[in-house]
């Protein structure tokens, strides 16, 4: 297994490395968080968590008002997850 450990708060779900490991394992996700993705550096989705994959694969954002829900992938060394508050 061949992976670069980035140091981050436990805030942040950040995915490096070859084998898509979580640099931040003590967080995560959990229905009702509000988080931010951001892909790249660029904010794609700010939204609650309304499920989490049984298999922990990721998780859907509800929908927001026109915004339809969206799923999100944990597996993505492209993206940073980002935990805003608890909303419930």
């Amino acid at each position: 297994m061949n992976t670069a450990h980035k140091q981050d708060n436990e805030d942040a779900l950040i995915v490096v490395g070859t084998e898509n490991e979580l640099t931040s394992p003590g967080w995560m996700p959990v229905p009702s968080e509000l988080v931010e993705v951001r892909r790249l550096g660029h904010k794609v989705r700010r939204g609650v968590i309304e499920t989490v994959m049984k298999d922990k694969s990721g998780f859907w954002l509800a929908a927001d008002g026109v915004e339809p829900r969206l799923f999100v992938l944990l597996h993505d060394q492209k993206q940073t997850i980002r935990r805003i508050a608890h909303s419930g």
